[in-house]
């Protein structure tokens, strides 16, 4: 999991260098994902005890594998920083 997450953080920094939006704005798109790992260390326990770890890592990796797709789709730096914040908040979990 390691390796596609380092090789899709590196894409999107060159995507958002292509795009011209500054270093700031790229320097806040990327540290969305941390706030994800954050918030998702806090709640996706909670969320794995009512419907059980199977549920949870499809739900979780299914919705991972959206907001990776969806960074295509849309050329947003606000919809970015949402979409790395929801990739942050699954990804742990789908480390198991």
């Amino acid at each position: 999991m390691m390796i596609p997450n380092s090789l899709f953080n590196t894409l999107l920094d060159i995507r958002i260098t292509l795009e011209g939006y500054s270093t700031e704005t790229a320097g806040v798109i990327q540290s969305g994902l941390f706030l994800g790992m954050l918030l998702g260390a806090l709640f996706e326990v909670k969320v794995v005890v009512v419907v059980g770890h199977i549920r949870a890592y499809a739900a979780f990796a299914s919705i991972l594998s959206v907001t990776a797709l969806l960074h295509v789709l849309m050329i947003e730096p606000i919809l970015w920083t949402a979409l790395r914040m929801l990739s942050g908040f699954f990804w742990p979990a789908c480390r198991w």
